[in-house]
Parts: C-alpha cells; structure tokens; sequence
C-alpha cells in the first residue's frame, strides 16, 4: 500500500516559517485565513500586553493585523486610530538600515504594502473623500518612485511586481478598484 504524500505547510518556504520573521505569525495568518478577525484582535492585544514583539518589525506585522481585523470588523475609526499612532510611514524608525545589528542583509521600508493600501482607503470609509484621494495619490507616487528605483537597479522581477500594484487584473488603474 501506498504511503501517504507528506503534507506540505504552505507557510513554510525555502526561507523557513513564517514564525521565523515575527512571534506566532503563522497563527495570526490562519485565522485571516478563516476571516477569525475578533481572533485576531485577542492574539494581538496579547501579544502586545505580554511584550512579545520585541523587534520593530513585529510591531508593524502585528499592526498590520490588527487593522485588518479593525477594518474588516466595520470599526473604521479604531483603524484609522491605530494607523494614526505610525505618525509617517516613511520615518527611519520603519526603516531595515536603521537597525543593522537586527536586519543586516535587509534594506527599504519595513511597512508592509497592505498597511499602505489601508491607510489610503479608511477616509473612503469614514466619509472623507478628498482625504482618501489625497492619500491614493501619495500611494501611487509611492508606487511610481519604487518602480523607477528597482528599473534603475535593473531589477526586472521587482519592476514587473511594483506594477501589479499599481494596476488591477484587467489593467485598471488602482482608484478604480476602489
């Protein structure tokens, strides 16, 4: 009889776990997963009360989390408050080459895209439009100067990723999606 195939664990890859970048990562990916967002806020809270996030980008993970569930639970002004307490995403405190001891291989932002994209769409969600134009707009020179970075640096692969942020499936532009 045939043995059975070992499972593989998608959120493991040829750079190990998710657990290797951040405390209990794979945890908090499978209850997105399951859309567990009242989870998710219980997981963080703790964390965050236990002092489990000790290196800076544990803090913006399982901030990125946390507004995700904030959002997806309808509690626009809790999101955009807990957004709010980042102040500037590109300060150097978000930055890898600011802690070389911790990211020394690392360089660029530590402020995951989806945390960028959130904070550009909550003023949709709170009624305040131009604010939410203003927000995209900034999103999307984001987006253009990493392109001409990355095509500067020839890094095709990153160049052709940066795009497809910027565009939808059908080659909308990102405010449409909207």
């Amino acid at each position: 009889m045939d043995e059975p195939s070992p499972t593989i664990d998608p959120l493991t890859n040829q750079f190990g776990s998710l657990n290797d970048l951040s405390h209990e990562l794979a945890s908090l990916q499978d209850l997105a997963m399951r859309g567990s967002w009242r989870s998710i806020l219980d997981k963080v809270s703790r964390a965050r009360s236990l002092d489990l996030l000790t290196k800076p980008d544990d803090h913006l993970i399982y901030l990125s989390y946390n507004v995700l569930a904030l959002t997806k639970l309808r509690r626009f002004s809790d999101a955009s408050n807990e957004l709010d307490s980042l102040h500037d995403f590109n300060s150097h405190h978000y930055k890898y080459e600011t802690y070389p001891k911790l990211y020394h291989t690392r360089s660029g932002s530590m402020v995951p895209f989806s945390l960028r994209f959130i904070h550009a769409q909550l003023p949709f969600k709170l009624g305040n439009r131009q604010e939410g134009l203003d927000r995209f707009y900034l999103l999307l020179n984001f987006i253009r100067q990493k392109i001409k970075d990355k095509g500067i640096h020839s890094l095709q692969e990153s160049v052709k990723i940066w795009r497809m942020s910027k565009f939808g499936e059908k080659g909308k532009f990102l405010f449409y999606i909207v």
